[in-house]
């Protein structure tokens, strides 16, 4: 249906593993591959027709490209446009809310010529929100774990009182921070007294405090269109990892993964999360506790997954592809 017609991946080729191993296979498979890194934009061409000869054609300094030719799109991780140099420094910023507001319309724009987007930018970043996806999931009827986001001791005082004297700390958003050549990962940490607080200046930033929830294992689920890949990751045989198998860095690779067949019922939930979104990928992160019920954390609309094809040989990246290339798949959970 599409044979001419080229995939865009949309990323920093230069710092993502993932997308190098997308594109990788989609050239074996005869795909057209174009790329597009969102810092370099500002250092080529872009023009948009909206008259009698109507296009939109981008040359970045890579690949050059136009919006019809455009069959699918994977959104990965790319770097933020940055200020261009070139301009005086007083207007650097607004010729950079200029470039972010083209990068946005190209969104529309190749959406707007059949291209399927995975996903469209503004879909994540609203599906990033965590108060949000709290909400939709208790929605859904995930089980979640009994949740407060507050900056007030107070309010987290008597939410302790009630949580049998232990909590979950977390932060609502980013999970690192970088500043120039320090990085830090920002964990989940058990609050087990309150006067913790007192040192963490608690009143300057909101923060979520959540149950906490003893567990067997911790899960990732990918859904990838309508395909669906689900893992155990063996994290209570590590002391570093028991809370936050992320805490573990290089442990956590250590530990043991297992791919394993959902309740048919939590994926239902899953796609119908990521349908409420408009989004065609989605890791899920669960616990499974001591009732071996499945407790929803978060969806990450971005997330990682390679680490997983590398340790269970699932084949995820076969996924993404056959979704790229809009090879059919006969399944009654595809997305249109």
């Amino acid at each position: 249906m599409f044979p001419h017609k080229s995939i865009l991946i949309v990323t920093d080729m230069d710092d993502d593993l993932h997308a190098a191993v997308v594109v990788d296979e989609l050239k074996k498979r005869g795909e057209r591959v174009v790329c597009l890194d969102p810092r370099k934009l500002i250092e080529g061409e872009v023009s948009f027709s909206i008259a009698e000869n109507t296009f939109a054609n981008l040359c970045p300094p890579q690949d050059a490209f136009s919006a019809e030719d455009i069959k699918s799109v994977l959104y990965r991780r790319p770097s933020v446009i940055p200020e261009d140099q070139r301009v005086n420094e007083e207007y650097r910023p607004f010729v950079r809310k200029e470039w972010l507001s083209v990068i946005a319309g190209l969104w529309e724009v190749l959406e707007d010529h059949g291209a399927l987007m995975v996903s469209n930018p503004s879909h994540i970043q609203r599906a990033e929100i965590k108060l949000r996806q709290l909400y939709v999931a208790r929605e859904l009827g995930f089980r979640l774990p009994r949740t407060l986001v507050t900056n007030s001791v107070a309010q987290v005082s008597a939410f302790f009182a009630n949580q049998n004297s232990i909590l979950a700390m977390k932060k609502l958003r980013s999970h690192s921070i970088v500043a120039g050549e320090h990085s830090a990962l920002f964990v989940t940490t058990l609050l087990k007294d309150i006067d913790q607080l007192e040192k963490a200046n608690l009143s300057l930033c909101p923060a979520v405090f959540q149950e906490f929830i003893p567990k067997q294992f911790d899960v990732r689920l990918i859904v990838v269109g309508a395909r669906v890949f689900a893992f155990k990751i063996h994290s209570q045989s590590n002391d570093e990892t028991k809370i936050d198998y992320r805490a573990g860095k290089e442990k956590t690779q250590d530990l043991f993964h297992e791919q394993y067949e959902p309740p048919p019922e939590l994926v239902d939930k899953c796609l119908k999360m990521l349908q409420r979104f408009e989004l065609r990928f989605g890791a899920f992160d669960f616990v499974i506790n001591q009732d071996n019920e499945h407790v929803f954390l978060e969806l990450n609309p971005n997330g990682q997954w390679l680490w997983l094809q590398l340790k269970t040989g699932a084949n995820i990246v076969e996924a993404f592809c056959d979704l790229l290339s809009r090879s059919p798949i006969p399944n009654r959970h595809v997305m249109t």
